[in-house]
């Protein structure tokens, strides 16, 4: 993965589909207007953004991480997980929990945090 500072969403987005080639790279995340997290899984970042890099102006920053998070590549796992909290029973809980949306207290494991 790798943080991109200094292009557009459009010129990302078209960079990312133009070098795919049956490849996975995708933009993932939208930090801001012009910072964006990279997935590329092949071809290397710097194939994929020489073309942009002679038009604009931007930052490559490489970034080491042990999984493609926020991408379709934890689909499957996000999957097994969903099926796994679903199965898996849950009782109230022996202290209150204070949820960080609304810093209230719930003790209902049923209840939604919204």
């Amino acid at each position: 993965m790798a943080a991109i500072i200094g292009l557009d969403d459009d010129l990302i987005r078209s960079a990312c589909k133009a070098s795919a080639a049956g490849e996975v790279v995708s933009a993932v995340n939208f930090n801001s207007p012009d910072k964006w997290l990279l997935l590329v899984m092949r071809p290397p970042l710097n194939v994929l953004l020489q073309p942009v890099r002679k038009r604009v102006q931007s930052v490559l920053l490489p970034l080491p991480v042990s999984a493609p998070f926020h991408t379709s590549l934890m689909q499957p796992a996000a999957d097994r997980l969903a099926a796994e909290i679903m199965a898996t029973p849950f009782s109230p809980p022996k202290t209150l929990i204070v949820h960080n949306v609304h810093a209230k207290t719930e003790s209902d494991p049923e209840k939604s945090s919204s």
